[in-house]
């Protein structure tokens, strides 16, 4: 037999999960979930460098209504494009894909980002987790190890003269304690 259930959701307060039971001879139950599509975004954090140019996508399967942009600033969401138009770049390339493009990186521009698509019922969000690095922050491991094998070259430089030293020392004395 079949059994045929209607939800009408009216507002996002009524999204989320909901179990059916039929008791029969054996206790039947079922689990749906409603909620708006996802947003899909960067799973990783992204690293550029400044004066590059950072670039975000965010996907969904259906189209929302509208798509907006944001970056947190300490508590809070401060949408996007915002006072400085030339620097943020907002493109639909289809009604169901977004791109921000953050040119000129700084690294005032490091932070958290997020992309909402607007659904009838409510909004689904992605996070992008950028990190502006300056040219030189790649070179410091490099660094550090040039100095750590310059520091060893040193030691073992200096070690060879004092053992080289030393042991011409020991046969004078050596030729001296035969002399006697």
């Amino acid at each position: 037999f079949f059994l045929f259930l209607r939800v009408t959701v009216s507002g996002s307060s009524e999204l989320g999960s909901y179990t059916c039971f039929l008791k029969a001879e054996k206790e039947i139950s079922a689990t749906f979930h409603l909620n708006v599509p996802p947003v899909d975004g960067r799973e990783k954090p992204m690293i550029v460098y400044i004066g590059d140019i950072a670039v975000m996508v965010c996907k969904t399967e259906h189209n929302p209504k509208a798509w907006s942009w944001y970056m947190t600033n300490g508590t809070e969401l401060v949408r996007y494009p915002s006072v400085e138009q030339d620097k943020y770049d907002i493109t639909i390339p289809s009604a169901s894909k977004s791109r921000l493009e953050v040119h000129r990186l700084t690294t005032a521009d490091t932070g958290v980002y997020w992309c909402e698509a607007a659904f009838d019922l409510a909004g689904s969000k992605a996070r992008f987790d950028v990190k502006v690095l300056s040219i030189a922050e790649p070179l410091k491991p490099f660094i550090a190890v040039v100095a750590e094998v310059a520091i060893l070259v040193t030691t073992i430089a200096l070690y060879e003269v004092y053992s080289k030293r030393k042991a011409k020392g020991g046969e004078k004395e050596f030729d001296q304690i035969e002399q006697l």
